[in-house]
């Protein structure tokens, strides 16, 4: 009696599901487990840094002579040589980045060293003999940059001051030192090669300086010498980020 009985029921549940899937009706499937896709994280670039860098420059200035009029050396009145200083510079920089969200901003100070050397022949409203010299030593920069991250690639802006150690003269004969501020402006990207290291290049401008470096071996204490120095530079960088 029992195994009829068994026999029935099985019979019954077999013809449900036969008449079920007739009627298009499909049994519940179990749900799929939820894929979880990993994306790599933005990279951070806040914190220290510390690297090397080398530099382009090309500059300019002019030579004045004023000592006559009782002006300063920087209030032009006549043509006067106009050396171009040019060459190379290697430095240090260091500085520290904080970020928010894709907003990067921070301070940074370079130290650069080099012989940018300017030489225009006399003229006859300023003579120097055997040729009119403006030459940059060093140059020593303090600026602010903001910038936008986009993973591994930031793009800034920077502003600041540089001051510059220069020197005036006639060629071959004699020279007056003295330094030279002018504000500075750049824009830049910087490339992160791994964790810890990347790479930037950046184009900076020094904005043209009134300051004027007194040539004492031809004005002694008159007003001529060099004034009105101005620079572009373009400028490779090497950084580990701590």
């Amino acid at each position: 009696m029992k195994l009829k009985l068994f026999l029935a029921a099985n019979a019954a549940i077999l013809a449900f599901v036969t008449v079920a899937s007739a009627d298009g009706y499909t049994a519940p499937q179990p749900t799929p487990e939820p894929v979880v896709v990993e994306t790599q994280a933005d990279h951070d670039w806040s914190g220290a840094y510390v690297g090397g860098t080398l530099s382009y420059f090309s500059g300019s200035t002019a030579f004045c002579d004023n000592s006559f009029l009782g002006t300063e050396c920087n209030n032009l009145q006549v043509d006067t040589p106009e050396p171009e200083a040019e060459g190379g510079m290697i430095g240090v920089t260091a500085g520290y980045d904080w970020q928010s969200g894709s907003l990067v901003y921070g301070v940074v100070g370079d130290l650069m060293f080099g012989d940018l050397s300017g030489m225009a022949p006399s003229n006859i409203n300023y003579g120097c003999g055997a040729g009119c010299e403006y030459d940059v030593q060093s140059v020593a920069m303090l600026r602010g940059r903001l910038g936008y991250a986009m993973n591994d690639f930031l793009v800034y802006g920077s502003a600041g001051v540089a001051i510059s150690r220069v020197s005036i003269g006639e060629t071959g004969v004699s020279s007056s030192d003295d330094t030279v501020t002018n504000f500075v402006v750049g824009l830049g990207g910087e490339y992160m090669l791994s964790d810890n290291l990347s790479a930037g290049l950046e184009v900076l401008h020094f904005i043209e300086s009134d300051d004027s470096v007194i040539d004492d071996a031809f004005c002694g204490v008159g007003n001529c010498g060099g004034t009105d120095f101005s620079a572009t530079a373009v400028r490779a960088a090497l950084v580990y980020r701590f």
